[in-house]
């Protein structure tokens, strides 16, 4: 586990047919693209697989259906939306839809051996911003929040997400990386490199406490750029 890993063709993606990443998100992804590329490795920017958070319903919908719920009268509003729709989905729609996006993912990924990407969006909402008694609009103002991280999902590729910066407000902001199927070995080589890369940002998560939680934050904003 300490020998380096090999130069890799890597795809960055920091802009989803859903939606395209924070400015802050999106320069984290790119310093570690760029860290990455100085380092030997081949990185090419592109956008994310094409996609829509109604290919993904489906999936959801039936894969929520199929659970035992003991107390369906005290699911969350968008929980039961998508339990209930998913009753009126049938196992074909839904494995259709499956292996439709799975291999729409896995030809985007094409040669490329790792994908990196912001493992969300943007920082996180505000309490309560997902709190409402319509159903499907909760889901789809938080199913963004996954755009890069519901296709692999799918494919079931192995990821890892790693913190290496945080925001102007203090949050961590994390990369994603992807590897192909059955290459774990990969994406942990991959993994320890960025670690290496950008060491500030394991130390600033850990060194301190909020004085409220026990959460750890960074006491400053480290940068983007590689330590």
């Amino acid at each position: 586990m300490t020998e380096p890993s090999p130069r890799l063709r890597i795809k960055l993606a920091v802009d989803s047919p859903i939606v395209a990443a924070e400015p802050e998100w999106a320069a984290a992804a790119r310093a570690v693209g760029s860290a990455l590329a100085a380092e030997g490795h081949r990185v090419e920017e592109v956008e994310m697989a094409r996609g829509s958070v109604d290919d993904f319903l489906p999936i959801y919908q039936r894969m929520l259906a199929d659970v035992p719920w003991v107390r369906a009268d005290r699911l969350q509003p968008a929980t039961r939306w998508l339990v209930e729709a998913g009753r009126r989905n049938s196992p074909t729609l839904a494995h259709a839809a499956y292996m439709t996006l799975r291999e729409r993912v896995l030809a985007w990924v094409g040669d490329a051996e790792l994908v990196l990407t912001p493992a969300v969006v943007g920082p996180p909402p505000t309490i309560g911003a997902w709190r409402g008694p319509d159903g499907e609009a909760v889901f789809r103002a938080y199913a963004v929040y996954g755009a890069f991280t519901a296709p692999f999902n799918i494919t079931g590729q192995p990821a890892v997400s790693l913190p290496v910066a945080s925001s102007r407000e203090g949050l961590p902001i994390a990369v994603q990386l992807v590897a192909l199927v059955g290459r774990e070995d990969r994406v942990l080589a991959v993994a320890r490199e960025v670690e290496a890369l950008f060491p500030g940002a394991r130390e600033y998560l850990s060194r301190r406490a909020c004085p409220d939680s026990q959460v750890y934050w960074p006491p400053e904003a480290p940068s983007v750029t590689p330590a």
